[in-house]
This record gives structure tokens, sequence and C-alpha cells, in this order.
């Protein structure tokens, strides 16, 4: 029986390193003092974003988000674009390692009037 249970955790531990490796959702937290409109996702220098990943939904001040993430299995590395909702200006983070990283948190410091992020 202890053989079973300890290959059962072996067999579950390696399902896991896989999973988390392809998993499909992204957490994105918005800690910027704005809501933010829309938010979106591409391929590393697409110049095209696709559809707006939080809909119609407006992505508020110190909110978390669960969104879909691209299939990393394609590739690693993807663009990030969101925009504010006050004002339409947008802020983009290039080249971001989605197969390394699953949580993304956006900052703004008012005094340098700098938008930046925490990748984990």
């Amino acid at each position: 029986m202890k053989r079973f249970l300890l290959s059962g955790v072996i067999l579950l531990a390696a399902c896991t390193d896989g999973y988390s490796q392809h998993r499909a959702d992204l957490v994105l937290v918005n800690k910027t003092g704005y809501n933010i409109s829309e938010v979106y996702i591409s391929a590393v220098q697409a110049n095209q974003w696709k559809e707006n990943l939080i809909g119609n939904d407006r992505f508020d001040h110190s909110a978390e988000r669960v969104i879909r993430r691209p299939d990393v299995s394609k590739a690693c590395h993807w663009d990030l674009l969101v925009v504010y909702d006050d004002d339409g200006e947008m802020a983009v983070w290039s080249t971001i390692d989605l197969c390394k990283n699953s949580r993304v948190t956006l900052f703004y410091d008012r005094k340098t009037d700098t938008t930046s992020a925490i990748f984990d």
C-alpha cells in the first residue's frame, strides 16, 4: 500500500510539473491606482493585438483578474498591453516569459509618470 501511495505522489508531482509549464491561467494584479479598461496579449512583435481579454468589464485598482493565457506550448514570450479607463493611455510590456511567469502585478509611479510590472 505504501508503494502504491508513493507511486501516486510521484506521478502527481510529475503531472503537476508538466501542467505548470503550460497552465492556462495568468493572474493579473492592478496596483496602478487607476482602473483598466482593456488587456491584450499577443505574440512578440506581432504588431497585432487580438481580442480584449477582459471584454466589456472594467479592471478596478487593487483587483486581481484571472485571464486565459495564450498557448505557451507554441511560444513562451509574449507582449502585454493595458489601456487605462480614465484617459485611454496605454502601457506595453514586451517579451514576457509566460512559461516562467503566471502572475503579473502592475504599478504606476505618479512622481516619475512610469508604469512598471513585477512578473512572478
